[in-house]
């Protein structure tokens, strides 16, 4: 019985063009109103003559002829819709080709405010499109750079272009605006040319609190303010141009002088190869290529002012390979650190691999986010200390602990060597480094001999995130779950995070050493009576993110002298130790 039910549930599909669905219904109402017709005839004999079944009968096929009628009549409708449809989106393209010649005044255009509460206040312009706009849908105020975070720091080299760009060529996709996402952005309709704004100001205040240190003054201090673009053309050419105009990190510049930071242009068809030429930082050290915008503490430890930082050079280098277990970079470069032009011939060479190896989805996440990395770089220097090392080294806080002495200049080799380890799992941080770097320095123009001084030196930093956002690499913003609102902070109090670091910097006793050579006697490189060979600091901070684009910062640190440091008159100003606290308000889009 039921298959053969079955089989005139499909004898009703084949003939009327209906869904299983339908089929069936129609066939239910046949089979009920048959039964109650001969219900009816069985129960009264007397209304049961052949003329009134004929009747029943003949309402029972009108009624199905009406209702085939009326899904063919649907079914035109939806053929219809769907032609205009087709036709629309032929024509939208050649109307768009048309427009694009045209003006700014005669371009046509919409501004479409979020759909979104996440991204408040967005005003964008967008192409015509059939489609309403939808939140987190390129129609909407979407993003045009999708985030590539990682672990390596910025990429393989934070000069690398820090955003993927997107690919989807979605016609209806925002072409200038606001993003909650990428701030301010203009955009070809085909994704082919992209131009991104960057800003970025640190305003700090410092205070040290040994009162017998003279040399350091209480002050405000722009300490960054940046303005600048990035983006690509042609899809594949990406660019940055980043100029800074805040005060110098030394309290001996009176005036802030403006200066190029980026300049560079990055060929970037496929990840594992890339091609990128200008002024950039170099591959070296995790804690350098974190942007400056994302470093956790508010100044970078020890080590960091001897790595080679910004320079103007060539780089090969590749991400993401092996399933995103392996990165590296190659670059050939001037050997000028932060500096703009080159003091001699010779040019400095720079590697770094970066590994991880348990970044997959087979092992548990707390396992995913270890990361091993290395790098190295060698040149040969002949120039004043100036140029290619810092004559005077600092503390995070700016003391100085350590100066060349005036005539000193760099002779020979100069070789770094760093390896890392970083790791994050969930609200949790860390990444440590060491440092080990030889540099042959004369003590003057004319000693005959030179001194290998070795460097070595590390640090040590954790941070974990209070409120329960979590992070993969310091490379990366912290966005809060709530922010923050004066009319409810313990509501939407922000992000809050704790931050921790030790770091520590040595140079040989060579460089305190005085040099004969026959009967000529040539003085050390840097004063023992004045200065330590090594240093150590202890910072600890607190980081609170209103939102995602403001941060107030809070440190503390005190400092350790492996010998006195005269930082003001008298015996009272050959001090051992110092402590200082740093403030700041950052504001970074």
């Amino acid at each position: 019985m039921l298959a053969g039910f079955e089989k005139s549930v499909a004898a009703e599909e084949q003939k009327d063009g209906l869904g299983p669905m339908r089929a069936t219904f129609h066939l239910v109402s046949k089979y009920f109103l048959l039964s109650g017709a001969i219900f009816l005839a069985s129960a009264s004999p007397a209304a049961a003559d052949e003329s009134e079944l004929k009747q029943i009968l003949e309402r029972l096929e009108r009624l199905e002829k009406q209702n085939r009628e009326q899904q063919s009549m649907l079914q035109q409708q939806q053929l219809t819709i769907a032609r205009q449809q087709q036709i629309l989106l032929k024509l939208l393209p050649a109307a768009t080709s048309e427009l694009q010649p045209a003006s700014a005044a005669t371009l046509q255009t919409q501004a479409v405010p979020a759909a979104s509460s996440a991204d408040p206040g967005n005003s964008v312009i967008t192409e015509p499109s059939m489609e309403p706009a939808v939140a987190g849908q390129p129609g909407a105020s979407g993003p045009i750079f999708n985030p590539s975070p990682n672990p390596g720091g910025g990429g393989i080299a934070a000069g690398s272009f820090p955003y993927a760009l997107n690919t989807t060529n979605d016609r209806s996709a925002t072409l200038a605006g606001w993003s909650d996402k990428d701030g301010f952005f203009l955009r070809s309709a085909d994704d082919a040319f992209i131009l991104r704004l960057t800003g970025q100001i640190q305003a700090d205040l410092r205070t040290y609190e040994d009162r017998e240190d003279s040399a350091e003054f209480d002050s405000f201090l722009i300490r960054r303010a940046r303005l600048g673009v990035e983006g690509a053309v042609f899809k594949y050419w990406e660019y940055r141009l980043l100029p800074d105009f805040s005060n110098s990190q030394s309290n001996t510049v009176d005036v802030a002088t403006p200066r190029i930071l980026d300049a560079y242009v990055n060929a970037h068809y496929w990840d594992a190869f890339q091609v990128e030429a200008g002024k950039f930082k170099q591959p070296f050290s995790y804690e350098q290529l974190v942007q400056d915008r994302f470093i956790p503490t508010v100044e970078r430890s020890l080590i960091d002012q001897l790595t080679p930082a910004r320079d103007l050079g060539v780089m090969v280098h590749g991400e993401k390979l092996l399933g995103d277990r392996l990165d590296y970079a190659f670059s050939v470069f001037n050997g000028e650190i932060n500096d703009d032009y080159d003091q001699n011939n010779g040019k400095d060479l720079a590697a770094r691999i970066v590994l991880r190896p348990l970044n997959s989805e087979a092992l548990p996440a707390y396992l995913r986010g270890v990361q091993l990395g290395i790098a190295y770089s060698w040149g040969i220097d002949s120039e004043p200390v100036t140029n290619t090392t810092p004559n005077v080294l600092r503390t995070p806080d700016q003391i100085a602990f350590l100066a060349l002495s005036s005539g000193v200049r760099a002779d020979g080799v100069r070789s770094r060597l760093s390896p890392e380890f970083v790791y994050f799992f969930e609200q949790f941080g860390f990444a440590a480094q060491y440092y080990y770097g030889e540099q042959h320095f004369l003590p003057s123009a004319t000693a005959p001999v030179a001194v290998t001084v070795p460097e070595s030196g590390f640090y040590v930093m954790s941070s974990y995130i209070l409120t329960g956002e979590m992070r993969t690499t310091y490379s990366q913003p912290v966005v809060p779950f709530n922010n923050f609102d004066a009319a409810h902070p313990f509501v939407s109090p922000g992000a809050w995070e704790l931050i921790a670091r030790v770091s520590e910097l040595r140079f040989g006793d060579d460089i305190f050493d005085t040099i004969r050579v026959g009967r000529h006697t040539y003085g050390p490189l840097a004063n023992p009576a004045l200065y330590s060979q090594g240093a150590t600091e202890f910072d600890i901070g607190f980081n609170w993110f209103l939102n995602k684009y403001i941060r107030v910062e809070l440190a503390y640190e005190h400092d350790w002298f492996l010998q006195p440091v005269t930082l003001g008159p008298g015996p009272a100003g050959r001090l051992t130790h110092d402590d200082s606290i740093f403030t700041r308000l950052q504001f970074a889009f």
